[in-house]
């Protein structure tokens, strides 16, 4: 059997008015208030409180789980608009979903940053620059780099390691260096015409 409800209403000229519905048992209130200034609607029980405030330039909701559901949900800002989670942000979509900036977009992380897709595209208009103490580029079946003109420079030491490592130019090729080393088990020169010496 239910409790009875214990139903209040008080009017005044200078609080305005209030309505307060309570259960018998004390476990549950509900307090609407009309100030003249804000509306007020307070729910609460023995250790739970629930508030929302609406005045002429804000709504404030106050609450322990917030949920919203509807077929299409959209939020507008002239201004600018703020997220914060104390604890774990997600953001899932069934669908396509698009993070565009009119302006600069930035994303950063204070420990890891991970990306992932059976594809991955990364492109800049003019620039693009991958930049960090140490970075490893790794393909499990093949790496391929590909620029009308592609440069490997190391301020100190450039070095490139393999089974077998092929240098080809279709037209010329040049190894130049203040000290030039060629070294192997067996070394083999070839060409048409093959000049040794200045």
């Amino acid at each position: 059997m239910s409790s009875t409800l214990l139903c209040q209403l008080e009017l005044n000229k200078t609080s305005g008015i209030l309505l307060t519905v309570s259960a018998s048992s004390g476990q549950v209130s509900q307090i609407v208030s009309l100030n003249g200034s804000q509306v007020s609607v307070t729910v609460k029980d023995q250790s739970n409180t629930s508030t929302f405030v609406q005045t002429p330039t804000s709504i404030s909701m106050t609450c322990n789980t917030f949920s919203l559901n509807a077929q299409t949900i959209s939020i507008t800002s002239s201004q600018n608009t703020s997220m914060t989670a104390s604890g774990t942000f997600g953001v899932t979509s069934k669908g396509n979903m698009t993070l565009q900036g009119s302006a600069d977009v930035s994303v950063g992380a204070s420990s890891g940053l991970s990306l992932s897709g059976s594809t991955l595209n990364a492109s800049g208009t003019n620039s693009a620059t991958l930049q960090s103490s140490a970075v490893t580029v790794k393909g499990t079946s093949s790496v391929s780099v590909t620029s009308p003109s592609s440069t490997l420079t190391g301020s100190t030491q450039a070095e490139v390691t393999g089974n077998m490592v092929t240098v080809k130019a279709d037209t010329t090729a040049t190894l130049q260096g203040l000290t030039t080393t060629v070294k192997g088990t067996s070394i083999a020169v070839q060409g048409t015409a093959v000049t040794l010496g200045s």
